[in-house]
């Protein structure tokens, strides 16, 4: 492997310039002082103090626990460990001998319990015990961190519901952090739908009742000109992703509010899960309104009780708070936009790549990029057209088959199509039906008009009206994509008809057609996997948005379905950024991610007929992902070295990036930096 000149190379090698410790320590930075109490100029004259790191890094984590832990007992801070009026002079007594006694410092005994970053349960070091005051507070044993994964293992086990599980899982990660991502490794495909789709829609649902530990940051329109005041509060120093949602179009349910949380939560877990150190991820929840009754008027709705602000002072409050995350954070920092509205998500996405943001939207690009990746893998199974020769009719206009259109288009670009071919090869079909220009219904967006057909199309267009089987036939797609969270808009009849279409068609070297129902959860997808291979006699590759299970399919193979969502390309595409400093989100570096996941395909998963990688692979993929974005960041320039570690990392990639060789050597470049909760 390539030597990096960091030190080691083990996981321990973070982002930063952050180093491993013993005892382990929790990985917090020293504490942005506050305006109140910062000294005078004459004290700021003066030569300062140097400090122990150790009690730098805890202090600040430390305030905000104890004040946590005395809240909790309904203690005021002012009362704590003071004698109340007429006490006793035996209570005295009693009193003074307690404070001549040793005890714990801020950050220590029950303090550093609950950091699930020092607490690994019976696995906590003896040398932790001693530096944390935690001898008596957990039991006497010591043991392996295996035993606690299998301790919470077992826990989980006695829960019966998804939402249940969700719970304990959840709860295990705000206790013991390394234990929680040790279970998750050991069974990332039966636990990713319960920590992400379809599970985490549910507690969406559901989050003012179950309102687990602030697992994030809540800013609301009521914050307005005091964003960086509450950021502050925020313990972590070194972030590198901002997960950022408004909770109004949470998955295919809608709106949500400050319920949203539970999405910016899960997103951060699947990165960790994929290998980006937990600690650099900050979930955030912006709460401007909620224009669901039926949420704003739950009694024990947590968010604002108003509907949603719009316009100029949605966009003044964002604007605030990227400028804040920025300035606290660093100009590298990558934000990660997540379920806004359709038309805040364009708009607020272009506005930010204007000013030159690192940032990317997660249901327009990476789930684009996840569907170019299901296009690109579906294409290495048997009988299925190459790329070259495919028509997509994209079942929804909305945010995510824009993002796919885009992709696709540039992909057939790269394929040597003309612009005006590329395009002509596409569809998109709303709820009036197939787009075009001069169509009745009002105005149309500039991202949907893009792929308009022509005004000279209008007659004929205009009588299959929204009838998508009649649209299949006319048209004779080789893919159908849908992402309008329509249960069933992939009828037997339709599917039947796009297998029939293939075999009628002339000049193509395959007759297997490709269906994508993208849309989660389950009970929005537009067919089953079970549903597509059945109409089309078992000849389909075929993808969903949530996860099916396997199953056998009429001629005796086993099919194990492939869950194309974004799990594959956002976790790799954050953690490809932040290791080389990328400052912008091209189609290229979004094509780079796409090819990696359909290339990290076996021969095994191909003969199941999966188009997708087998999610147990998760972390596998994410770093392949991860070093094709960062090498194709540098090659399109916008990669860029702020620090010493990303110059680092740059200085390892090799230059050219089109064989497999140049991939595996980017990989080792990046594998160090990879989280291991084990290590």
């Amino acid at each position: 492997m390539p030597s990096l000149g960091l030190g080691c190379s083990s996981s321990r090698v973070f982002l930063g310039h952050r180093q491993a410790e013993r005892p382990r320590a929790r990985p917090y930075a020293n504490a942005i002082a506050r305006k109140e109490d910062s000294p005078s100029t004459a004290q700021q004259q003066q030569e300062p103090q140097k400090q122990d790191p150790l009690q730098i890094k805890t202090s600040r984590r430390a305030q905000l626990l104890s004040t946590a832990g005395l809240l909790a007992l309904q203690v005021p801070s002012h009362l704590d460990a003071s004698q109340p009026p007429g006490a006793s002079s035996a209570a005295q007594a009693a009193g003074a001998a307690r404070q001549t006694a040793p005890k714990a410092e801020n950050g220590q005994g029950i303090q550093a319990l609950r950091d699930p970053q020092i607490n690994r349960g019976i696995a906590t070091s003896k040398q932790t015990r001693r530096a944390y005051h935690l001898d008596g507070l957990l039991p006497p044993t010591h043991g392996d961190l295996r035993i606690e994964i299998e301790r919470a293992k077992a826990a989980l086990e006695l829960r019966s519901s998804e939402l249940e599980k969700y719970q304990a899982l959840m709860a295990l990660r705000e206790t013991n952090e390394a234990a929680f991502f040790g279970l998750v490794a050991q069974d990332i495909t039966g636990l990713l739908p319960l920590i992400y789709t379809p599970t985490v829609g549910k507690a969406c649902q559901n989050w003012s009742r179950l309102l687990p530990r602030p697992t994030g940051l809540y800013i609301s329109i009521d914050d307005k000109g005091q964003i960086g005041r509450v950021l502050a509060n925020w313990p972590e120093e070194d972030v590198r992703i901002a997960v950022v949602t408004d909770g109004e179009r949470i998955l295919g349910i809608g709106d949500l509010g400050a319920n949203g949380m539970g999405i910016s939560v899960g997103k951060s877990v699947v990165y960790g899960a994929a290998g980006v150190q937990p600690h650099q991820i900050l979930p955030i929840t912006v709460d401007v309104g909620c224009n669901a009754d039926s949420v704003r008027e739950d009694p024990l709705y947590i968010g604002l009780r108003q509907k949603r602000i719009r316009g100029g002072p949605y966009d003044s409050l964002l604007d605030e708070l990227v400028a804040s995350l920025r300035q606290r954070y660093g100009t590298s920092l990558l934000i990660h936009w997540e379920d806004l509205s359709a038309a805040n998500s364009f708009r607020t996405l272009g506005r930010l790549q204007q000013q030159g943001i690192a940032t990317f939207n997660d249901d327009i690009q990476s789930t684009g990029a996840a569907t170019l990746a299901s296009v690109l893998g579906a294409t290495r199974l048997p009988s299925v057209p190459p790329l070259r020769q495919q028509r997509f009719l994209l079942f929804g206009a909305g945010q995510a088959n824009i993002g796919a259109a885009q992709l696709l288009q540039h992909r057939l670009e790269q394929e040597g199509l003309s612009l005006q071919d590329a395009r002509s090869r596409i569809w998109l079909f709303d709820r009036q039906g197939i787009v075009y220009d001069g169509r009745k219904g009002g105005s149309m967006t500039p991202e949907k008009a893009m792929f308009a057909r022509s005004g000279s199309e209008a007659g004929w267009l205009e009588a299959l009206g929204n009838d998508l089987r009649k649209a299949v036939q006319q048209l004779q797609p080789t893919a159908l994509i849908g992402a309008a969270a329509v249960r069933g808009a992939f009828s037997h009849e339709v599917l039947a008809q796009l297998s029939q279409g293939m075999q009628n068609q002339r000049g193509m070297t395959g007759d297997v057609p490709i269906v994508l129902a993208l849309s989660n959860p389950t009970d929005k997808a537009e067919c089953t996997a079970e549903e597509a291979f059945q109409a089309c006699n078992d000849r389909v590759a075929f993808g969903s948005g949530t996860a099916f299970q396997p199953f056998t399919a009429a001629d005796g193979l086993e099919v194990v379905p492939s869950q194309a969502n974004n799990s594959f390309i956002f976790p790799g595409l954050g953690f490809g950024c932040i290791s080389c400093g990328a400052t912008e989100i091209t189609p290229d570096v979004l094509d780079a991610a796409s090819t990696a996941v359909a290339a990290s395909l076996t021969q095994e998963e191909l003969q199941r007929r999966s188009i997708l990688p087998d999610t147990k692979r998760l972390r596998e993929v994410a770093l392949r992902v991860a070093a094709a974005v960062a090498l194709a960041a540098k090659t399109s320039m916008v990669a860029s070295s702020e620090n010493s570690t990303v110059s680092k990392i740059l200085a390892c990639l090799p230059r050219d990036s089109n064989d497999q060789a140049v991939l595996s050597q980017a990989m080792s470049c990046l594998e160090p930096l990879q989280y291991n909760p084990l290590a």
